[in-house]
Parts: C-alpha cells; structure tokens; sequence
C-alpha cells in the first residue's frame, strides 16, 4: 500500500457503480484507487496522449466517470468544460480525445450516456442558469445544441435531475432560477416536474412537486446532494440544516413518485463534505457506502470506519411521507368544499327557478 501523495495538480473522482475512488497525478502520471474510502493504492503508471498541461482542470471531483459498456474503456468529463477524455484500463492510456475551445458554460450540468452517446443537460456559467441541452459529435470532435419543443425549464441548475435508462427519459425538478442582474434577488425554486423524452425531443409538463416535507428539506439544504441508481433518488441532508441528525430522503421515481424518509435509528453518521474520500457514495446498484471519522456516539475516533448499507434496509427503516405530486389535506379540503358549494348553488337555482315556472312568474 502507498500512501496519496499531496499535490495540487491532480484529478479525483468516484466511480459510479463500484464507489471506488480514483486519482490522477499530473505531474508524475500516477493513477490511484481507493476502494474503501481509507486506504490509497497505486495502481498503474500512465500514458498521456494528446494531452495539454495548459488544459488540464485541477481539484476534487471537477471530473466524472462514465464507463462504456462491454470495455475496459471508460469517458472522463470535466465540469465546467466541454473537454472530454478517454481513460483506458487495459493499457493504462489517458486519451484526450474532443477539441473543444470553448468553456465555462456547462459548470454542474447533468452528464450522461445514452444508447452510445453522451449528453450534457444545463449547468450554469457566465453569471446564467441554463436549460441548454447538448451532445457529443465524435466526428467533429465537438458538442452540438439540440433543439427541443414542449414545457421546458427554464433552468436545469441545483434541482434534482437524471437520466432514467429504463424508461429512456430525462427527468428534472425542484431547479433554481437565480437573476444575477438583479441586486438582493433570492432564488426562486422551480416545482414543477419535468420529463424529456428523446423520441420526439419534447419536455413535458408531469406534475409539480407538492409535498411539503420535501419542500421544507429542499428550500432549507439548497446543495442538493443526492445521488441516483436509475430508480431512486437519495437525497442526503449531510448539513443537518433540516434534521438534528444525518438522514436521506428516498424518491422512487418508478413507482408515482414515492417518498421516504430514512429515520436512521442507529444514527449512522454521514456528514462527509463532497471533496473527501468519506464521500457517501453508491456501492454498486443496490448499496451505499462512505467512512466517517466519527462514532455513532459522535466520539471521535483515530481511524475512519467505513459504512455499507442496502437500499433495502434503508428503505425497512423508513417511513412514507407520500407522493411527490400529493397535495396537502387543506388543499384537497378546499378543492372538494369548492366543488360541494358549486353543486349546492346550482341545485338551488334549478330549485327557484323551478318553483318560478310552476307559480307562472317565471319569465316568458
């Protein structure tokens, strides 16, 4: 085992299904694996190939890993940029392989791949919110526009989006939009649900976020730190801004939008920021992991612990808050008392001007 050098010019990032942490070092050329946020390894000694040192963008996970099916290959993606790398575990090749000139409009976008290619949904950058989608053109090297029709966003910033495989659509809600012109402008949230759907490259309008204890969560923890594993979103209060302790809320976006609330009865602790090793993180599809330099007791300890959980057993230690899409009991009372008055007014109309009709006053 070797222990991870420090140096500011290096590249990290966690693999999406494996959890594993991985490491660049630019100037050595090293890379490095961590596979239970504790302990570094170097593992192979790289090639670069048609890399710039002037490019390179540096710090903790700028970078995201998106493997290609059925390869030792995987694409490495750079926020804020549309540059795009190919790292080859095989023979332990780094291969920048776009051209792209321009950057810093895409910071945070929503990044995956899809049937083969990759796309890049919003972002923000140059003091703007954005809703632009794009793609990668491996012939020209370059990220193209795609243009779209329907209900669309008018961002796609710090909300909750990802591309769901199974059913072939984008989903977003909850964005900000955020006026940087204006001086004191707060940011307004954005409830409503979107779906894109690539057949016929149409947003759609499918329903609007009502209930109120993810409301509460999402409008006090702005961060939106959450992860997603094609069915579920896990959002993660790591700023104990809403609960007094760690916990997640759970949306099952194939099953109407369920929710639930995970009510940590062990208190594990989770608190990691994004930029550490003790990041939580998916262990394959069906688990998290992270480490915590604290306790259950909140004592600390001289060596990170490193915690794995199933979905299903956070799910068991859950309790459902209802859908995304319910609204609250005096909204639903309102609507049917509304109703109820509308029918009683007009069944007593139909009632006086009965009654005027058969008295002969009715007019002729």
């Amino acid at each position: 085992m070797l222990a991870r050098p420090i140096s500011a010019q290096e590249a990290r990032w966690i693999h999406p299904t494996t959890g594993n942490f991985y490491q660049i070092n630019f100037e050595t050329q090293a890379l490095f694996e961590n596979k239970d946020g504790i302990h570094w390894n170097k593992i192979a000694d790289l090639s670069f190939e048609d890399i710039k040192s002037h490019d390179l963008i540096l710090g903790n996970f700028n970078y995201q890993e998106i493997p290609i099916p059925g390869s030792n290959l995987s694409y490495l993606m750079v926020s804020c940029t549309g540059q795009l790398y190919q790292l080859d575990r095989k023979n332990w090749i780094l291969k920048r392989i776009d051209q792209t000139f321009f950057r810093g409009a895409n910071c945070a976008a929503i990044k995956f791949l899809r049937n083969g290619v990759l796309y890049s949904f919003g972002g923000y950058g140059f003091w703007q919110l954005t809703n632009v989608l794009t793609k990668y053109d491996p012939k020209n090297k370059e990220w193209m526009s795609i243009g779209t029709k329907g209900d669309i966003p008018i961002a796609i910033n710090d909300g909750i989006s990802a591309y769901v495989p199974s059913k072939d659509i984008f989903i977003t809600m909850a964005n900000l939009q955020v006026n940087d012109s204006r001086l004191y402008n707060s940011s307004v949230v954005d409830w409503n649900i979107y779906e894109y759907r690539f057949k016929n490259q149409e947003f759609f309008k499918v329903g609007t976020v009502h209930l109120e204890e993810l409301k509460k969560y999402l409008e006090k923890d702005l961060y939106r730190n959450f992860l997603f594993n094609g069915r579920y979103f896990i959002l993660i209060d790591k700023s104990i801004q809403v609960y007094r302790y760690d916990t997640m809320i759970i949306i099952d976006l194939l099953d109407n939008f369920k929710t639930y609330h995970w009510l940590n009865s062990d208190r594990l602790p989770i608190t990691a920021n994004n930029s550490s090793e003790q990041e939580i993180r998916f262990k394959g599809k069906d688990s998290l992991a992270w480490s915590s330099n604290f306790s259950s007791k909140n004592q600390v300890n001289k060596n990170s612990i490193q915690y794995i959980i199933s979905i299903k057993n956070v799910l068991a230690d859950s309790e459902y808050l209802g859908k995304l899409t319910d609204e609250p009991w005096y909204i639903e009372f309102f609507k049917v008392m509304t109703l109820s008055l509308g029918v009683l007014t007009s069944l007593f109309f139909i009632f006086i001007f009965g009654n005027l009709k058969k008295t002969g006053l009715g007019v002729k």
